[in-house]
């Protein structure tokens, strides 16, 4: 399985560029929002869906999911830093994908 995890975070991080549309009917997605001591948002995005085979490979949008929790966070807009990839794991057939992100907001 080990072989897979480069092409799996390629896969999560090209995904950023699609649309929702594109996501699997399979995936899921929560966030964690913590207040920082700057006045700083720290959100944790946490994307779940069918692991990678031969036939098929995973895919979750991070910037649909990041944009949405960004603008729940600060509703009068943001300014959005995340982490260059996220950390990925395979469990019970599922990927799951989670990248920090950091809002600022307006």
């Amino acid at each position: 399985m080990k072989a897979l995890a480069l092409p799996i975070i390629i896969s999560a991080l090209a995904a950023c560029a699609t649309t929702a549309g594109n996501l699997p009917i399979e995936t899921t997605s929560e966030y964690t929002a913590k207040r920082q001591a700057d006045g700083s948002i720290e959100l944790l995005i946490t994307g779940t869906t069918l692991a990678p085979t031969r036939a098929s490979e995973a895919k979750i949008d991070f910037g649909p999911l990041l944009e949405n929790a960004a603008s729940k966070e600060c509703p009068g807009g943001y300014e959005l830093t995340k982490d260059a990839a996220p950390s990925v794991l395979t469990r019970s057939g599922k990927l799951i994908a989670t990248l920090r992100a950091v809002a600022t907001c307006k």
